[in-house]
């Protein structure tokens, strides 16, 4: 890479709006709660009545907190998915989309 095309790239970045980079940041972090949402959603449906080990509790107390998890970060994932399509998500279709087949 020249050093022309390198200080043309930070004079673009330094030009851009500051709130669409917090928008950015923010899209990210709600992505990752997503992802981590997901994640704990899955493991409770695999290790659904499961006995709790040291935590002495009844089979159908522990189903009904497993369910109850589920349902909880399963409504949050998808809450957080189509939050962070809105803040990032088109953002980073676009940007994709526009390189194309260039280098």
């Amino acid at each position: 890479m020249r050093y022309r095309r390198f200080r043309q790239h930070i004079s673009e970045f330094l030009r851009r709006d500051y709130l669409e980079g917090t928008i950015v940041v923010f899209g990210v972090i709600v992505f990752a709660l997503a992802v981590f949402s997901t994640f704990v959603t899955v493991y409770t449906i695999i290790h659904f009545g499961d006995s709790g080990g040291t935590f002495k509790a009844t089979t159908s107390w522990l189903k009904g907190a497993s369910g109850g998890l589920i349902a909880l970060f399963g409504v949050l994932a998808a809450m957080c998915y189509i939050a962070a399509w809105g803040l990032v998500g088109k953002r980073v279709y676009r940007s994709l989309r526009g390189r194309g087949g260039t280098n």
